[in-house]
């Protein structure tokens, strides 16, 4: 995907970079979208998700996870090649 950012957003981006906050522009992006504070009245209450975040909690907790190679491998399994 390419996105064309304003000149001022990217030489912000790149002087976060070149503090070392961040690996690439492309992970200091990511930071501030995840960063970013959901508005409710646009996509609805996200109240649902709780029990599933409380589940994934106690099974981080209890050591129940897997890796993220795991995860993968469980996906192609499931779905074929992604």
């Amino acid at each position: 995907m390419r996105i064309d950012l304003k000149p001022q957003i990217e030489a912000l981006l790149e002087a976060q970079v070149a503090a070392g906050h961040f690996e690439s522009i492309e992970e200091a992006i990511g930071a501030a979208v995840l960063g970013m504070s959901i508005d409710e009245s646009k996509i609805g209450s996200l109240g649902w998700a709780r029990p599933f975040l409380d589940e994934a909690e106690k099974a981080i907790e209890a050591g129940a996870t897997f890796g993220e190679e795991d995860a993968y491998a469980e996906l192609e399994k499931r779905f074929g090649k992604l």
